[in-house]
């Protein structure tokens, strides 16, 4: 909603779900085409500290640019990565290069602004 006052935008607080997040997007689906998923854990030899990186990764169309500078053409796919709930991972076991996917996004609970694929559809 904008109040005439000030043309500002104001958003009620009973639209969110108290995390920041709109409330009804908790949970969004994207088809993709799976290429693998990978798991890394451990200490960095550099600063001691401990991570965990677990992500997705799958297949997403080039896309061919052209502007009055310049030309890019493409054909194929690049791969592209979403983080993953390291506990969803094992629900990838089964799936092949080039299968399509549908990842289940949610709010990373590190980043709520930013999603992560929480589960497998």
């Amino acid at each position: 909603m904008i109040t005439a006052s000030t043309g500002l935008a104001y958003l009620s607080p009973s639209l969110f779900n108290g995390i920041g997040m709109p409330k009804g997007n908790r949970n969004m689906k994207m088809t993709v085409q799976f290429i693998g998923v990978a798991r890394r854990h451990g200490k960095s030899a550099k600063t001691g500290n401990a991570y965990d990186i677990c992500e997705v990764y799958y297949a997403h169309p080039l896309e061919s640019k052209t502007t009055e500078n310049y030309q890019f053409k493409t054909h194929g796919h690049e791969q592209r990565s979403i983080k993953l709930d390291p506990q969803a991972m094992v629900k990838f076991a089964s799936f092949k290069l080039g299968d399509d996917v549908v990842l289940i996004l949610g709010p990373d609970p590190q980043n709520p602004m930013r999603n992560i694929c929480v589960d497998v559809g």
